[in-house]
């Protein structure tokens, strides 16, 4: 059976995914210095372009046709994920 993702794709997203992963666990390390978690959280966003640069475009690759409307589809479901998510965490962290 053949694999709609290729491995080097998935190897690439894996890689890319390095420098954020580091940045968030230094965060932990870092204990209450505020200054050196802000710029562990930049250097983290910064790496997160290697992986977004990617996954942004991949709609386009998807339907050359319906690229309006995967885009839209996408981007949705990324704001309404957003906008849910700290109710959701606030619901977690309270035990309710």
């Amino acid at each position: 059976k053949a694999s709609l993702t290729p491995p080097s794709c998935i190897i690439g997203c894996f890689k890319s995914s390095y420098g954020t992963s580091i940045c968030l666990l230094l965060i932990t390390f870092s204990g209450c210095n505020s200054t050196a978690i802000i710029i562990i959280l930049v250097s983290a966003v910064g790496f997160l372009g290697f992986y977004q640069g990617g996954s942004f475009i991949s709609h386009v690759d998807l339907g050359k046709n319906f690229t309006g409307t995967l885009a839209g589809i996408y981007f949705s479901v990324i704001n309404i994920t957003g906008i849910l998510s700290p109710s959701v965490t606030g619901n977690i962290i309270n035990g309710k």
